[in-house]
This record gives structure tokens, sequence and C-alpha cells, in this order.
């Protein structure tokens, strides 16, 4: 009997013993649940401070670009009129002479055209860093869009543009003289021959052509505008506490 309640005893204070280490394990447990949680908040709370600063970045970036297209759109509004002015001149309804029609107004001229030189240094840092941590995916997907397509496009369009001012150029070097224009202090080119360039029509063609790609070049810059002005909208929405 008496080893009876000594092993019974023995028994209950191991059964105490093992209570309290199973208690301890889980307190550890727990604690370093907590601690992981602590630490995937801090890592979540810096990676949306990081998405955050990038994206106000890129709003600064895109507000920039965009102030300089309207720039350019209002540049290249008049170069496409001074060149229409030049294609369909009528000689009755013009309210100056067709040779005036070839000086620049400031440094604008019927064969200049636009370039545009926008910033895309945030975009490129979001590419290390990668898309995804922009978690929005309609915003992320706009994004991309915006860089990786529609900016291509106008650079496309803006390279043929470039393409077709040199033909255009090598058309008035054989057929223009080198004029010095006092308002600028430089040289510009104009008609050897007034009549004889109403008379050929290879300039004028090769200028409607330049205008249907101006006109496409338009159309793009308008894109890239519109969807540059919804990114910012999107960003202001997302970035706010």
């Amino acid at each position: 009997m008496l080893n009876f309640l000594r092993k019974l005893r023995r028994n209950n204070m191991n059964a105490k013993y093992l209570k309290y280490a199973i208690g301890e394990i889980i307190l550890v447990v727990i604690g370093i649940l907590i601690a992981l949680s602590i630490n995937n908040w801090n890592e979540a709370r810096k990676t949306k401070n990081r998405e955050h600063d990038l994206l106000n970045q890129l709003n600064t970036e895109l507000a920039d670009t965009r102030a300089e297209l309207n720039e350019d759109l209002a540049n290249l509004n008049l170069v496409y009129a001074l060149t229409d002015s030049i294609i369909f001149y009528d000689k009755k309804k013009s309210l100056q002479p067709f040779k005036d029609y070839f000086k620049p107004a400031g440094e604008m001229s019927f064969y200049n055209n636009t370039l545009l030189f926008g910033s895309k240094s945030t975009f490129t840092t979001l590419e290390s860093v990668g898309l995804e941590i922009v978690k929005n995916p309609i915003l992320r997907n706009t994004i991309a869009d915006l860089y990786e397509r529609r900016f291509k496009r106008v650079e496309m369009t803006e390279n043929a543009i470039f393409d077709y001012h040199d033909r255009i150029v090598a058309l008035m070097e054989s057929r223009f003289e080198s004029t010095y224009y006092p308002p600028l202090n430089r040289f510009i080119l104009l008609p050897k021959s007034y009549t004889a360039y109403m008379a050929n029509p290879e300039i004028n063609n090769a200028l409607s052509v330049m205008q249907s790609i101006r006109g496409a070049l338009f159309d793009r810059y308008a894109v890239v505008d519109s969807m540059a002005n919804e990114v910012q909208r999107m960003i202001k929405v997302e970035t706010q506490d």
C-alpha cells in the first residue's frame, strides 16, 4: 500500500512537470509567433512606405513630363499650322507674301519638329525594385502600359518624323538658298525661285506626308497626356493615409 501511494505521488509530480513543460513550450511558441508577426508588420510597413515614396516620385516625374508635353503640343500646333499655310497657300487670300511663310517665328519653322524628353528615372527604379511593389494591380498595369507601350509609340513616331525631316532638308538644300535672317542672327533656307517652287509639287508632297505623321503624333501625345493624368489620379488615391 505504501509503495502504491509513493508511485501515485510520483506520477502526480510527473504530470505536473509535464503540464509545466507544455505550458512553457506554448509560451515560447506564442512569443515566437508574436515576434514574427511584429517583424512581418514592420516589413510590410517598410514596403508600403517604399511603394508610396516611389509613387510620389513618379507623380512628380509625370507632372514635369506633362508640362513639357503641353509645350510640345503648343509648338507642334504652330509648326503644323505654318506647314499647312505653305502647302495650301493662296496668294489671293493669304495675308502675307508667300516667302514670309518660310521665315521662322522665333525658333519655329515648318521643317522643325518636337521631341518629348520625358523623365523615366523613377520607372527605371520601379523596374529594378520590381513592379510588384505597386500593390494595386490596375495602377501597376496602367503604369507599365504608359511607359512600356505609349511612350515608346511616341518615340517611334518622333523618329519617323525626324527621318522624314532629313529627306525634306535634302530636297530644300538642292532647291533653296541660304539667306541671312537678321531677326535670328543666322542663315535660313529660302526658295531660289518662288515661281519655280509653286510649280514643283515635290516638296509640298513631302510636307503632306510629314503632316500625316505629325497627325499621328498629335494623337499619341494626347493618349500619353490622358494616361499620365489617370496615373496621377490613382497615385493620389493610393497614397492617401
